[in-house]
């Protein structure tokens, strides 16, 4: 199955209509996410992120989230917002679609302590196109990850935004997201438990699960006190199942995303 997704993957990809252009940072960083519902013993909701990647063999649109969403699923349900034929979101106008989590190609992080697991979109995308519906994908690249040297400059306490789909909004909320604001409560520069980690102050609650932390900077003052102009994005990392007794939710640092990058080359070669 991983074989044949490869060849189809290129081709589906560049049928469907983006628009990276026409909507502000804010606005398309909204929209790089889709709420998920993985149904099995029992029904989670979680999100998910659009991510592409650049391979040598061309680009690989996917979806990141939570591997715990995923564990237990025997079917998978993608709740995508359609789009015009320029990329412009429709917001009230939902698509959704539910796949056996056999028929999908999920990639789980090589290490196994790592909650990501990532889902290319082959299968999905052909779906509907072939329905000649045009969906709303707003994916992010690796330009935009927080790495950790960028991390280094960044200040140890940063207003961050989570992301995501609570259960039960999607319909009052036309699609869009909900969106929450906090602060990070240990700074991106250090790791939390020794492990590629941090916490942000932004109780944890269904449907958070696999969300994206992203920090939106403008005429930011770094931790040296040098001040940047401008406005950017900046994905800090993906929310777990995890909650302090502190009352902070933790996140695995975005940085440990581009690890998928070795899988997805290796399974290019077979």
């Amino acid at each position: 199955m991983k074989k044949l997704y490869l060849f189809i993957l290129f081709i589906a990809f560049s049928l469907v209509s983006f628009s990276q252009k026409k909507l502000g940072i804010t606005e398309y960083t909204t929209n790089t996410t889709i709420g998920i519902r993985a149904n099995g013993t029992q029904t989670i909701n979680g999100t998910g992120l659009f991510f592409t990647f650049q391979t040598t063999k061309g680009a690989v649109p996917s979806v990141i989230t939570s591997r715990r969403l995923l564990e237990d699923a025997q079917s998978i349900t993608f709740f995508f917002l359609e789009s015009n034929f320029a990329g412009i979101p429709q917001y009230g106008r939902m698509q959704e679609i539910t796949l056996n989590k056999t028929d999908l190609v999920v990639f789980n992080h090589p290490d196994k302590d790592v909650d990501l697991s990532l889902i290319p979109l082959t299968g999905v995308l052909t779906h509907f196109i072939n329905k000649k519906i045009t969906i709303s994908f707003h994916p992010i690249t690796e330009n935009v990850i927080a790495r950790d040297s960028l991390s280094k400059t960044l200040n140890p306490v940063e207003t961050v935004y989570l992301v995501g789909y609570p259960s039960g909004s999607r319909k009052e909320l036309g699609g869009t997201p909900f969106v929450k604001k906090g602060i990070t409560a240990t700074p991106l520069f250090a790791d939390y438990n020794q492990r590629k980690e941090f916490l942000f102050d932004i109780p944890f609650y269904d449907g958070q699960l696999g969300a994206p932390v992203y920090i939106y900077q403008n005429g930011n003052v770094d931790r040296n006190d040098q001040r940047m102009d401008g406005q950017r994005i900046l994905l800090a990392g993906i929310s777990t199942s995890s909650f302090t007794e502190a009352g902070a939710s933790v996140a695995v640092k975005a940085s440990r995303i581009l690890e998928f990058k070795k899988l997805l080359e290796e399974t290019r070669q077979q």
